[in-house]
């Protein structure tokens, strides 16, 4: 389980992310959202396995939310080629 990080510093470090980064950030607090008002009426109605799971599911993606802004907020990253590695033709198959 990950330590939990005090919003205001997440704020902080999303305005320090790429775009991209921040477009699935956004479309996962609205996601979020939608599932905090889904849990509220499903309760309302007295389905509270369904009100637990979507709460579950929210806490998973605001999980999301923190390990999208806690990497490195620039570029994503890109493994480097292995050092040995080679592209090697062939003529259709291999013996």
């Amino acid at each position: 389980m990950t330590k939990s990080v005090p919003a205001i510093d997440l704020m902080r470090q999303l305005e320090n992310c790429a775009p991209d980064r921040q477009e699935r950030v956004t479309k996962l607090l609205e996601d979020i959202s939608f599932l905090r008002r889904s849990a509220e009426l499903s309760r309302h109605q007295g389905n509270t396995d369904m009100a637990e799971t979507l709460v579950n599911v929210a806490i998973g993606l605001a999980q999301e939310i923190e390990d999208i802004i806690l990497r490195n907020p620039g570029v994503p990253h890109i493994p480097p080629v292995p050092r040995a590695s080679r592209m090697i033709p062939h003529r259709g198959f291999i013996s």
